[in-house]
């Protein structure tokens, strides 16, 4: 990127740095932003419509259109992918795209 800081959005990594260091130097890169996105949190309230059902961020997400896959979904790819690895002789053969991982879910659904 150019450099520029842009407020509440947080990096960490080779998107950081660019394409260099290891695990360490990326363990670093993370404890210094979850320390700027704390700070950046310091003496500021949810809104006060947040809620602590461990549904709230489903609804939130129907609520604005958004296509979420749910764990039982997730697991579905999980077969799914270790089943078409197998299929090929490797260990898994992960879904590259999003619209890939829908589609199957689609198509599993009886």
């Amino acid at each position: 990127g150019d450099g520029r800081r842009v407020p509440h959005e947080y990096v960490a990594g080779w998107i950081k740095r660019g394409p260099t260091g290891l695990i360490g130097t990326n363990r670093g890169d993370a404890k210094a932003t979850v320390e700027a996105m704390l700070q950046d949190v310091v003496g500021r309230e949810a809104p006060l419509r947040a809620e602590l059902s461990p549904h709230a961020i489903t609804f939130l997400l129907d609520e604005r259109g958004v296509r979420s896959v749910s764990f039982d979904e997730w697991k579905i790819l999980d077969e799914l992918e270790i089943a078409n690895g197998s299929a090929k002789g490797k260990v898994r053969d992960k879904f590259t795209s999003l619209p890939a991982m829908l589609e199957a879910l689609k198509t599993t659904r009886g």
